[in-house]
């Protein structure tokens, strides 16, 4: 059975560092979308040019 678990808090709570633990213990970790976003230089993914 497969089971799923949803981790979420304020920024600076320490998700990251509880998701590296987890990751590192062999648990497969999907990364919070905004951590996954292509970014590119000094932020121009998100600039409105």
């Amino acid at each position: 059975m497969d089971r799923f678990a949803v981790i979420s808090g304020c920024p600076g709570g320490g998700k990251s560092t509880l998701f590296a633990e987890l990751k590192w213990r062999g648990y497969e970790i999907i990364e919070e979308p905004d951590r996954r976003r292509p970014r590119s230089g000094a932020g121009s993914t998100l600039s409105r040019e």
